[in-house]
């Protein structure tokens, strides 16, 4: 129930995204995804509670925009860094930009399960007790569960906060581009 209701989630959240790009803009969108996520770390806290197991299913409809946001909103930004470099550089390297951002999801999901890893060894937590943990190790579980979010999310609105090609930048870009290439 939790996958389903957490897919549904995605496909609503998606046209939603969207429409945030187009009024404020990919950067202030993706501010906003990302502050969904910080959203959604303060309330798994509240909503993850063993005596309340369908109050769960709340927590991806106030989260998700945070991952569609990157979804949607990161291959965007990609194209318009593609631009930037063929501006500078005047070579297309769209594969090149493929391939390392590929490069990069595969190592941060390494080492997320490598730090998941840790992490579930350092609280003391043990598989074969199940759900029956220490008292500490549960509530290491959900501190884990709700603090690393809202610092994973926070760091990102600092970086996005970093990114240079503003919506202005990019039409700079692109109005050169196409004087470079004879559009105009």
């Amino acid at each position: 129930l939790g996958g389903t209701i957490f897919s549904l989630s995605g496909w609503i959240h998606i046209p939603l995204v969207n429409a945030m790009a187009r009024r404020w803009g990919q950067i202030n969108a993706l501010k906003v995804c990302l502050s969904a996520g910080i959203a959604g770390g303060i309330a798994r806290w509240f909503l993850y509670q063993p005596t309340s197991p369908y109050l769960q299913l709340v927590e991806p409809f106030i989260s998700y925009p945070a991952a569609t946001g990157f979804w949607v909103l990161i291959s965007s930004l990609k194209a318009d860094i593609c631009d930037w470099d063929e501006l500078d550089s005047g070579l297309r390297r769209e594969a090149t930009f493929a391939a390392v951002s590929g490069w990069l999801q595969k190592l941060a999901s390494a080492l997320t399960f490598a730090l998941t890893a840790l992490y579930l060894v350092s609280i003391g937590f043990e598989q074969r007790l199940g759900g029956g943990q220490s008292a500490a190790t549960l509530t290491l579980l959900r501190v884990g569960f709700s603090a690393l979010p809202i610092v994973v999310f926070g760091a990102g609105i600092v970086l996005i906060g970093r990114y240079p090609l503003t919506a202005e930048v990019m039409g700079k870009v692109r109005h050169d581009l196409e004087l470079r290439r004879g559009v105009r």
